[in-house]
């Protein structure tokens, strides 16, 4: 069994490290490689570190002790800042690391250098006392609890900018299907399960086995899932960072000086800042209204609201506010509720009688199935196919 877990250990280590040179040998994207690179090798040091202690079990206990055991239980505490910088870095369009990011790593580095300081990792001896065993625990678990909430607080951190990036992307695109940021979703759900599982292997060997080695199959187990895991972070990091290029130019319209999303203001402050009077406001919406309508650019698969702005000559500002007050939407609910609109008036159509559905629904603007089908439930309470019966 010892001899499958060490190979297990060194099969990931091989994968992440192998991984990591193929994302740092990459022009595009240096900077969010870069992080997620260095994510991938802490977890392959991680199984390296499982290999070595398998070599000599006499070495695993001491070497914990000793050197390794900060290092372990720093882990949670890396992990979370390299995942929020790379998730940073990929929505923002970093193209060169800001020192002042090194201050997310001091919570690790407190971690791993107080335990040399206080030697409460080199105090335990294997005959020690009940007493000195307890106090050893209850200093673990501190820096352990205090690792695993800094990795949670940066995780549940990076989920919150990626749902305000969403947001944002809906103010001012129309496809939110080339502005994918699936595999950034994905990379969150992996490592949630990542603390997940570490947390509750720790808490059980601590707890339930304490100073027993825990049954082989755990680690086993745990190791074959921290290999799955390498295994996806690696799929998607070759398959999914070239598709952020595509949209580098559109993206910057998100952005402020300093990379980050320009937060949404209110309407009564917008029109205040922008000097859209109730006249010029009325002159817009008329514009806009019957630019929809004789020019239909929502047959544009990736219209922009910058596209639309310009079609009207008006600023993206104004356009921005007129769209949110009038209409109580967003840029891409709007855009979509015309293409739906757009859908059902070419379904009563002869002309459109052995067209299916999902080619009427491509040729006005829509570019996927799911997006086209949550629309059309939304906008009409009916599935494109339920609504089409009711047409016969």
């Amino acid at each position: 069994m010892e001899l499958f877990d060490s190979t297990i250990a060194i099969v990931g280590a091989v994968q992440g490290f192998f991984i990591s040179f193929i994302l740092l040998s990459k022009k595009n994207n240096r900077v969010s490689n870069i992080f997620l690179s260095l994510f991938l090798i802490l977890l392959s040091v991680g199984m390296v570190f499982r290999y070595i202690s398998l070599l000599d079990l006499n070495l695993e206990l001491e070497t914990f002790r000793k050197i390794i055991g900060p290092f372990i239980v720093a882990f949670p505490s890396i992990i979370g800042p390299l995942v929020f910088l790379y998730v940073k870095s990929i929505l923002s369009k970093i193209n060169s690391f800001n020192r002042k990011d090194l201050i997310h790593f001091a919570p690790a580095l407190l971690i791993i250098l107080l335990p040399f300081f206080i030697g409460f990792f080199f105090n335990l001896k294997s005959n020690s006392s009940s007493h000195i065993h307890n106090h050893f625990k209850i200093k673990f678990l501190i820096m352990l609890g205090f690792s695993f909430l800094t990795g949670f607080f940066y995780t549940i951190y990076s989920i919150i900018k990626l749902r305000k990036h969403e947001k944002h992307v809906e103010e001012y695109f129309s496809d939110k299907e080339k502005m994918t940021v699936s595999w950034i979703k994905n990379l969150l759900s992996i490592v949630v399960f990542l603390f997940i599982i570490w947390n509750s292997v720790f808490w059980i060997n601590l707890f339930l086995f304490e100073a027993k080695r825990p049954p082989i199959l755990i680690p086993i187990a745990i190791r074959i899932i921290l290999v799955f895991l390498i295994f996806l972070i690696s799929y998607y990091a070759l398959k999914q960072p070239e598709i952020f290029d595509e949209t580098i130019s559109m993206e910057k319209e998100l952005l402020n000086e300093n990379g980050d999303l320009v937060e949404k203001e209110d309407t009564k402050s917008k029109y205040e800042k922008h000097n859209l009077d109730e006249k010029t406001k009325i002159k817009y919406l008329e514009n806009l209204n019957r630019y929809m309508v004789e020019e239909k650019p929502y047959f544009d698969e990736s219209l922009t609201i910058k596209n639309l702005a310009n079609g009207l000559n008006i600023s993206t500002h104004h356009l921005s506010i007129l769209i949110n007050s009038e209409f109580n939407q967003n840029f891409y609910n709007f855009i979509n509720s015309f293409r739906v609109d757009e859908v059902k008036n070419q379904l009563v159509s002869e002309a459109n009688s052995n067209k299916t559905i999902l080619e009427i629904a491509y040729s006005v603007g829509f570019n996927s199935k799911s997006t086209f089908n949550t629309f059309f439930k939304k906008f009409t309470g009916k599935t494109p196919t339920e609504y089409k019966r009711t047409l016969i």
